[in-house]
């Protein structure tokens, strides 16, 4: 896998957990 579509991936993963996060998905995960 080239490094830009790494980067690129990591950047989708990032900004979707930030969105989960904010709607409160990760709530019963976390304490």
């Amino acid at each position: 896998m080239a490094r830009e579509a790494q980067d690129e991936f990591a950047l989708r993963s990032h900004t979707l957990a930030a969105a989960a996060w904010d709607e409160g998905k990760f709530d019963a995960e976390v304490m």
